[in-house]
């Protein structure tokens, strides 16, 4: 089994790390126009999901590197050791 460079790890720490933050802006972008709508928000639709991409995706950012830093070891692991389960 061929092994991964360094190189390699930190490009998919820093696939992880965008991915996360992306479905974070996603989620933002989809979920505060509608709930302030709901709540009956004086800000327009554009102005919510901006400000829904910045903090939710700010939020994500934030657990993004050690999520990708688990998600690596764990990758790791399993190509290391393919017989060990799941």
């Amino acid at each position: 089994m061929k092994r991964r460079s360094w190189l390699q790890w930190m490009g998919l720490f820093l696939f992880f790390t965008i991915e996360i933050t992306a479905i974070g802006a996603l989620a933002g972008a989809l979920v505060f126009p509608i709930a302030g709508k709901l709540m009956n928000a004086e800000r327009g639709w554009h102005e919510l999901t901006m400000l829904g991409i910045r903090n939710i995706g700010f939020w994500f950012f934030i657990w993004a590197p050690a999520i990708a830093i688990v998600r690596c070891v764990m990758r790791a692991y399993h190509e290391r050791h393919p017989d060990a389960g799941t």
